[in-house]
């Protein structure tokens, strides 16, 4: 089920066909609750990281189901190398722009690039933007305390 999770997510941002985020429309989470549809927006996300105060990379919760979680991550510096020991993610950089450690690769990513990082695989986010960059963070089993274990190198 977690695997089929994770693949309809990122089946969708690849092969919908839809665009991610255009200069004319601004990207949106849209979600249904019991009170209705909400809608979650790359401002939204930074009006409450800026209510945390200054810090290099700032985690915004959003939603929580039983298979998934959501939540925004606005980075102004770098990510510590890290893995998820429970959890697969997918990520989609809502703003920005920034250098992804993925194992022991690195490459460039930007506004609309979807990432996904596998359960144990180590990774980090360095911010190049000259502000934030915002990424929209799916976790599939949903994210929990003990997940996050930082690591010394890329093994």
């Amino acid at each position: 089920m977690r695997q089929g999770l994770v693949g309809l997510i990122l089946g969708f941002f690849l092969a919908s066909g839809l665009p991610i985020a255009t200069d004319e429309l601004p990207p949106r989470f849209i979600y249904l609750t019991d009170r209705g549809l909400t809608t979650v927006t790359v401002d939204d996300i930074l009006t409450k990281a800026t209510a945390q105060g200054a810090q290099p990379v700032i985690t915004v919760p959003i939603t929580k189901t039983e298979n998934l979680s959501v939540g925004g991550a606005v980075i102004v510096g770098s990510e510590s190398l890290h893995r998820h020991q429970h959890s697969d993610l997918v990520v989609l950089v809502w703003k920005g722009k920034g250098e992804m450690t993925l194992g022991k690769e690195r490459l460039e990513v930007r506004k609309g690039d979807v990432i996904l990082v596998t359960k144990g695989a180590v990774h980090k986010f360095e911010n190049r933007e000259a502000g934030r960059s915002v990424g929209l963070a799916v976790f599939s089993p949903p994210a929990q305390k003990g997940d996050y274990i930082e690591v010394t190198d890329e093994k």
